[in-house]
């Protein structure tokens, strides 16, 4: 697919915590952008869908604990924007547990994922980090 998502350091928002954690993502994205529709069967798509659900809980926790403590004034659209995330994963884990890995399916984990990531971290994120950093 030729896709990837690189991690660079413009991408960083200056907070080791949330960067180390992205680059973590970066990583795993990159993993699952690699997998083939045919090893793309239930081993990765079951990996990535148990690590993304654990990564969210930690990252967007830790993402609002920040945000609440120092009283960031965009939180509650951060926060909405990681809830609609949180629930197409498992919207798209639905669709997974009952039609299995088709092509579509993958396609769909693919661009939602790095697409939302992309943003999210580069628009979103980045914001954050300056108001932490000021």
């Amino acid at each position: 697919m030729g896709m990837h998502l690189e991690w660079t350091s413009n991408l960083s928002v200056g907070v080791q915590e949330i960067d180390s954690q992205h680059r973590e993502l970066f990583k795993r994205i990159n993993s699952l952008l690699d997998a083939t529709n045919e090893d793309m069967e239930s081993e990765v798509v079951n990996d990535t869908f148990d690590f993304l659900q654990e990564y969210v809980l930690h990252h967007f926790t830790a993402e609002q604990n920040l945000m609440l403590t120092r009283k960031y004034p965009q939180s509650d659209e951060h926060m909405l924007l990681h809830n609609g995330f949180i629930r197409d994963i498992y919207r798209l884990q639905d669709k997974y547990e009952k039609d299995g890995a088709t092509p579509e399916l993958l396609e769909a984990i693919k661009s939602r994922i790095s697409e939302w990531f992309l943003e999210h971290v580069t628009v979103r994120d980045k914001a954050l980090g300056e108001f932490l950093k000021s």
